[in-house]
């Protein structure tokens, strides 16, 4: 296994059915109560990264996760800030 592999694996077994997503299965979001928090493999799979870089992207400061809970939520609000504070304009 190559590093940063175990965290993709652990994301993985969370989706495949086991005891722990059972478990942990979000609510679906409804118009009237939209989805506020995202996990580290739900924000990696969403900025199309490994779970290891938000990892990374945390521990440099550049994303910042809530603490509230046993593992780091990170919410939509600081997602946007994330890519309109470090994307850049494209010059031709």
């Amino acid at each position: 296994m190559r590093h940063g592999e175990e965290s993709h694996v652990v994301c993985e077994l969370g989706r495949l059915g086991g005891y722990w997503s059972v478990m942990n299965t979000p609510p679906t979001p409804t118009p009237n109560h939209p989805r506020l928090s995202y996990g580290r493999c739900e924000v990696a799979e969403m900025l199309g990264v490994k779970p290891v870089t938000v990892d990374r992207l945390t521990k440099r400061g550049l994303l910042r996760p809530s603490r509230a809970t046993r593992r780091p939520l990170y919410s939509l609000i600081e997602l946007e800030r994330f890519l309109r504070e470090t994307s850049t304009t494209i010059q031709p």
